[in-house]
């Protein structure tokens, strides 16, 4: 069975690699219906939470109610939630097989959206939001981990952990204890400022130690809600450890992406670097850590598992998994270059080129990152764009990447950066960074190819009519064809 599961894998692999040059990333937009839809559900969600809410701290809940469907408001119409009709769908459909094998809990509530971070998570906001940041579903091998992971975030959602954490923060403030500790620090006449940190930290060791009860709550919840819907109890496991696979800064079967892009080497041995023992973490550091490390929480849902005899089970990937995960995989590229994480980006992008070798998408990110890494090393600005060359970057090929930008003589970057625009340019190039930063740095290389930049103009007016960056093409479109 899992040779079986294995060679499905294998064959869809292929037909997505073919099918994902036809399925252009940049059609990856956000639906306004379905946004308003959410503001709507939101609004009306705290508003339901403001009136029922029963307690001591009614008005301060009230407050925070109302922040909370501003921010939600906020993110959706910003594009930092991202309402895009397929990804909601599938995620939706998702939920919805929960919700049949779990109907003692009210599934109407929770609104799942994709957010634009730029790190791998996935987080509930307490008034039924589930965001799921794109970066983490690339870690993932199968349907049923990306599952046990929104079950982990529902759980939170029914567990109320959101208004139990904020009271027990009321509770502490409003406490006999809190207060006469603040009286005695306004009362001295030195050390006010180290006290108050003090008090503070004590706080916040106690908040943590109560957020890492809920992650535990959360998995256990989690857990029964995913094994209700009969999925295999073995993928909830692997989840766990996948999230061990994110903490790596890197994939060690380096694809030597240094190669691939052509860049010229830089002087000193820059791998050299990499031999650097971590340091050793602070005494204090399980006290303010706000979830358990990953090996203590695979080791309990292993040992639940085990209880409750599941059996060991294997997942193939749906071709819907597989169709959603290249979506977010493209996305998570995107957002690294919206937050100017240019380096980031690019290494992402080209690994990734591996994998969709006729994706014109990735084609553009890479060539885009390179004339970003470029223009900022000419304009001395580098920095802005990337990190700076260290021995705490243990990902060989950003190390190399970084030491070629910084310390290359401009000259032969140059050129290296305009063969690789070059060599990424087809016809069928509809990205507007990407035919902007080819014809600027065809303009930098003083190149007077007048057939292609006039080609590149007519592409770049055909998608972007009002586009602002049509001065970079100084040639007329007139009788060219694509």
């Amino acid at each position: 069975m899992v040779v079986f599961n294995r060679l499905i894998y294998l064959f869809a692999f292929i037909s997505l690699s073919s099918y994902v040059s036809a399925q252009e990333h940049s059609d990856f937009k956000t639906n306004e219906k379905l946004r308003d839809l959410y503001i709507e559900r939101v609004s009306e969600q705290n508003a339901s939470f403001a009136t029922t809410y029963v307690g001591e701290y009614k008005s301060k809940f009230q407050t925070l109610y109302r922040k909370r469907s501003k921010d939600a408001k906020y993110y959706a119409e910003n594009d930092v939630y991202l309402f895009e009709p397929s990804s909601l769908e599938y995620l939706n459909t998702l939920k919805n097989k929960i919700a049949v094998a779990n109907q003692q809990f009210d599934f109407s509530g929770v609104n799942l959206v994709i957010a634009k971070f730029p790190w791998a998570n996935a987080y509930s906001t307490g008034d039924g939001t589930i965001a799921v940041i794109p970066d983490i579903v690339t870690f993932y091998d199968n349907e049923d981990q990306l599952t046990y992971l929104l079950c982990h975030e529902f759980a939170h959602y029914f567990s109320r952990h959101f208004e139990r954490q904020i009271t027990k923060t009321y509770d502490y403030i409003e406490s006999d204890e809190f207060k006469d500790r603040v009286k005695e620090i306004n009362r001295m006449e030195y050390g006010k400022n180290t006290s108050a940190v003090a008090l503070l930290n004590d706080n916040l060791y106690s908040q943590r130690s109560h957020s890492r009860r809920y992650e535990r709550e959360a998995d256990s919840l989690g857990l029964v809600l995913y094994l209700n819907a009969s999925l295999c109890a073995t993928e909830s496991v692997n989840e766990v450890r996948k999230l061990g696979e994110m903490s790596e800064e890197f994939d060690k079967s380096s694809v030597l992406i240094f190669d691939r892009l052509g860049l010229p080497k830089s002087a000193g041995e820059p791998n050299e670097m990499m031999n650097i023992h971590d340091a050793e973490r602070e005494s204090k550091w399980d006290l303010v850590k706000s979830h358990p490390d990953v090996e203590q929480r695979e080791e309990w849902i292993l040992e639940e598992v085990e209880r409750r005899q599941e059996e060991i089970c294997e997942t193939a990937p749906t071709d819907e998994f597989l169709k959603f995960k290249m979506q977010m995989e493209f996305e998570s590229c995107n957002i690294l270059v919206e937050y100017d994480m240019v380096d980031a980006a690019l290494i992402k992008s080209e690994r990734l080129r591996i994998k969709y070798p006729n994706s014109e998408y990735l084609k553009a990110i890479s060539g885009y990152c390179m004339y970003q890494l470029y223009f900022g090393r000419k304009h001395h600005e580098l920095f802005n764009y990337s990190r700076m060359p260290s021995e705490n970057i243990k990902d060989p090929d950003l190390l190399n990447v970084l030491n070629s930008f910084y310390f290359s003589r401009l000259p032969k970057l140059r050129v290296a950066v305009y063969d690789f625009l070059k060599s990424s340019y087809t016809i069928n190039q509809r990205d507007g960074r990407f035919l902007v930063s080819y014809a600027r740095m065809m303009n930098d290389m003083g190149i007077e190819d007048k057939g292609t930049m006039t080609k590149l103009k007519k592409r770049y007016q055909q998608f972007y009519p009002n586009g602002k960056f049509a001065k970079y093409f100084p040639y007329s479109t007139k009788h060219v064809n694509n």
